[in-house]
């Protein structure tokens, strides 16, 4: 039976090389975006708006599936204006 090898890599180098990649002005504007669509302005005024998205001032299932769908919709246009170079 062979030994169990290893790359030279250790987890530190593997961590280090993922937050490399990582877009800060991204992470951001995706934490920002998060808050607002969860709060009680957003699910009042604009959840509410869809028939059964809101339940008793709080999002049902399909609300939480719009909220879904406008975050990642958000975080793709503020990713496409920071690789413009607008943001």
């Amino acid at each position: 039976m062979d030994p169990i090898t290893s790359n030279d890599q250790s987890l530190l180098k593997i961590l280090e090389d993922a937050g490399n990649g990582i877009q800060y002005k991204l992470f951001a504007f995706i934490i920002l975006l998060f808050l607002f669509i969860n709060s009680d302005i957003f699910i009042s005024r604009v959840l509410s708006r869809f028939d059964g998205a809101v339940v008793a001032s709080t999002p049902s299932s399909f609300g939480t599936f719009i909220q879904a769908i406008i975050l990642v919709v958000m975080a793709a246009i503020v990713d496409m204006f920071i690789k413009n170079k607008i943001i």
